[in-house]
């Protein structure tokens, strides 16, 4: 049976250990933010932001709003 190498990242892993998390900058692809803590996607798993260019909004509280400027 022929061995195959490990990958560099995973020789460089073991030697000198994982990267810490904190390391690795976590920037919003939609507004560039680098504190992003989350993001959110579609149905589609498409990103649609982070919790910095999005707010949530409760759903009933947002249809009775529309509905009452619609009626």
């Amino acid at each position: 049976m022929t061995e195959v190498a490990d990958a560099p990242w995973i020789v460089e892993a073991e030697t000198v250990g994982m990267p810490d998390a904190e390391d690795i900058p976590v920037i919003c692809p939609m507004c560039g933010n680098a504190d992003a803590e989350d993001f959110w996607f579609n149905i589609d798993d498409d990103i649609c932001g982070c919790d910095k260019c999005m707010k949530r909004k409760d759903a009933y509280e947002w249809t009775l709003k529309h509905r009452e400027t619609h009626e």
